[in-house]
């Protein structure tokens, strides 16, 4: 199957590989205008989607108990979790979670008890969108479901980039809101656990308030290339690192810090050990758009330019390497384009090479059936960093960030399959 204008159908296509479920749960979190008779026709629509893309075991007889309507997120929620857990003997595969409305403190309370206290997967659906649920909102429901269960929805063509064993990181950090001067700031970082780019190691570090520096990185970068090297047999030959949220002016201070941590990295884990880096800043918030020339050339109803235009030259840095590189369809408004700086490239890669490769991560995010604005693993960076917000709201008088981060790490390290669960 190959996307046309960033996109593709999942009608009569299954997902590259998927898990069976052998248990799992269903909540719903009491609202009086949900009649339960609903929530069984949900269920058996989603037995049909999930199978018809290649997932086996969501159906009624795999269900650990009945369909739970509980009065909150707190301690109602745990006390049907530990029943669960007891009933299953700790295997429970995943959780649907119907939430009324946008509640941001009840997705957050699910999120950090099931993530740090279980280790279960959850999907959160909001209760009104159980009419809408027709066959293209399942599908959309299973992709999720898919990949935070282990499974890789879809892959990209072998790059020559993967000619060699190839680690991709995606980096980002995250800060407080205007007006918070105590919060910490997160950084949030993923690498790559597979060849298809489906499955990533993660660490979440809780930092200094507006650090925008990563702490730690030598610590990250080193657990996952080991991480990598006892899954996939082979050490990295080549490090890609997708760094996301740095301004121009901060450039040297990141070349400074954190390419010389994951230089220290490599070396910590074997004298003579150098696999070559091409580091890239990625960059969303900027004033640069592009238009097509000729009405035949653009697509959409906004009229924007396709997907894949890649712009480098002419407004480019005349001596440096950046480039401009348009990954997604427009839907709305005028496209923005995504502007990448490469601030290192031991790798010596050709600028086609870089550019097809970056291209091929916008297609490889695991939540839509089309092509996103910017490479897969600084999408997950940013949902990673975003669940570690929640992690700091929900245990952030209790825990100091020291502590956060321990248990945190702990729990991250479970994931040695390197699920996206927070996608």
């Amino acid at each position: 199957m190959l996307p046309r204008d960033g996109s593709w159908n999942l009608q009569n296509a299954q997902f590259i590989s998927s898990k069976q479920v052998h248990s799992w749960g269903c909540v719903w979190f009491r609202d009086r205008m949900l009649n339960p008779r609903k929530v069984e026709v949900l269920i058996s629509k989603l037995k049909k989607s999930t199978a018809d893309c290649g997932i086996e075991g969501i159906s009624e007889k795999n269900l650990v108990s009945n369909p739970r309507c509980i009065a909150n997120a707190n301690d109602d929620f745990k006390r049907t979790m530990d029943d669960w857990m007891r009933r299953t003997s700790g295997k429970l595969d995943f959780i649907l979670c119907l939430i009324p409305g946008n509640r941001p403190e009840i997705y957050g309370s699910i999120k950090t008890t099931c993530d740090l206290d279980y280790q279960v997967p959850t999907q959160c659906m909001q209760i009104k969108n159980i009419d809408k649920a027709n066959h293209q909102f399942l599908a959309n429901l299973a992709l999720k479901i898919n990949a935070k269960l282990g499974g890789t929805n879809n892959t990209i063509n072998r790059s020559e980039l993967l000619n060699k064993p190839t680690i991709v990181f995606g980096a980002d950090v995250t800060h407080p809101g205007i007006g918070d001067h105590t919060s910490p700031s997160v950084a949030a970082i993923v690498g790559s656990a597979n060849i298809e780019m489906s499955h990533y190691f993660h660490a979440i570090r809780i930092q200094e308030h507006r650090k925008e520096i990563i702490q730690d990185l030598q610590s990250v970068v080193k657990t996952m290339m080991l991480s990598f090297y006892r899954k996939l047999r082979r050490k990295p030959e080549r490090i890609i690192f997708y760094r996301d949220g740095v301004s121009e002016g901060q450039f040297n201070d990141v070349i400074r810090e954190e390419l010389t941590a994951i230089e220290k990295a490599c070396r910590s884990i074997e004298e003579g050990y150098r696999p070559a880096i091409t580091f890239l800043v990625v960059q969303k918030r900027h004033h640069t758009r592009f238009f097509p020339s000729q009405n035949k050339d653009s697509v959409g109803k906004a009229r924007n330019v396709p997907p894949g235009l890649v712009v480098d030259r002419g407004v480019c840095h005349p001596s440096q390497f950046d480039f401009y590189l348009c990954s997604h369809f427009g839907i709305q408004g005028t496209s923005r384009p995504t502007h990448y700086h490469v601030l290192l490239d031991e790798n010596k890669l050709s600028a086609d090479s870089l550019q097809e490769f970056t291209y091929q991560l916008c297609h490889v995010y695991c939540r839509c059936t089309r092509s996103v604005s910017i490479p897969a693993p600084v999408y997950y960076s940013h949902h990673l960093a975003f669940r570690a917000r929640s992690y700091i709201t929900q245990l952030g008088g209790e825990m100091s960030p020291q502590e956060m981060n321990r248990k945190i790490e702990q729990v991250l390290s479970k994931n040695i399959g390197g699920a996206v669960f927070f996608a």
